[in-house]
C-alpha cells in the first residue's frame, strides 16, 4: 500500500501544480501579485513530490531485500541502485528552501542530478522489469504451460492498454489543434 501511495501522491500534486498554474494564466488582467503567488504556489507544490520519488525507491529496495525466494525477481544490486537514486534525489528535496545556488529549483543536484537520476532510473528499471518478465515467461513454458496461451494473454492484455489509451485519446483534424 505504501508504494500505491507513492504512485498516487506525486501525480495527485503535479495536478495541483498544473491548477495553480492554470489559475494564474486563466485571467490576465488579474493583480501580478496575485498571479505570483499562483505561480509560487505552484512551483513549490510541484517541487515537493521529490519524497514520493525517495519513498519509492527506498520500498522497492527494501522489496528486493525481503524478497527471500530461491529465485528472486530482481538481483540484489537493483536494490543498492534504487538507494543510490534514492541518494541523489535527497538534494532535490529541499528545494522549497533555497532559491538559488546548487539546491535551488534549477541547481546542479536539485534540478540536474534528480532529472539525470530519474532518466537512468527509468531505463534501469525498464530493462530488470522486461527481464524478469522474460524469465518468468520462460519458467511457465518449461512448466509445460501453452506458450499459445500465454502470448493470447499477451496480447489481450496489450489490446486492453490499447483500447484504453484509445478511450483517452482525443483526434485532431488540424495542426492547430495539435499546437494547443
Amino acid at each position: 500500500y505504501a508504494i500505491i501511495g507513492c504512485i498516487s501522491g506525486a501525480p495527485t500534486l503535479f495536478l495541483v501544480a498544473n491548477v495553480c498554474w492554470l489559475l494564474a494564466a486563466f485571467r490576465p488582467d488579474r493583480d501580478p501579485g496575485l498571479t505570483q503567488l499562483l505561480n509560487d504556489l505552484a512551483w513549490l507544490t510541484f517541487t515537493t513530490q521529490v519524497p514520493y520519488l525517495i519513498a519509492q525507491s527506498v520500498l522497492v529496495a527494501l522489496a528486493i531485500f525481503f524478497d527471500d525466494g530461491t529465485r528472486p525477481v530482481f538481483p540484489k544490486w537493483v536494490a543498492y541502485f534504487n538507494l543510490a537514486a534514492a541518494a541523489a534525489f535527497i538534494p532535490a528535496a529541499f528545494t522549497a528552501l533555497v532559491t538559488e545556488g546548487p539546491l535551488a529549483w534549477n541547481g546542479a543536484l536539485s534540478f540536474w542530478l534528480k532529472n539525470l537520476t530519474i532518466a537512468v532510473w527509468i531505463v534501469a528499471m525498464t530493462v530488470v522489469l522486461a527481464q524478469a518478465i522474460y524469465r518468468e515467461g520462460s519458467k511457465l513454458v518449461a512448466a509445460n504451460h501453452n506458450p499459445m496461451e500465454l502470448k493470447k494473454g499477451i496480447d489481450k492484455a496489450v489490446q486492453e492498454i490499447v483500447k484504453a489509451l484509445q478511450k483517452a485519446s482525443r483526434p485532431t483534424k488540424s495542426s492547430a489543434e495539435i499546437a494547443q
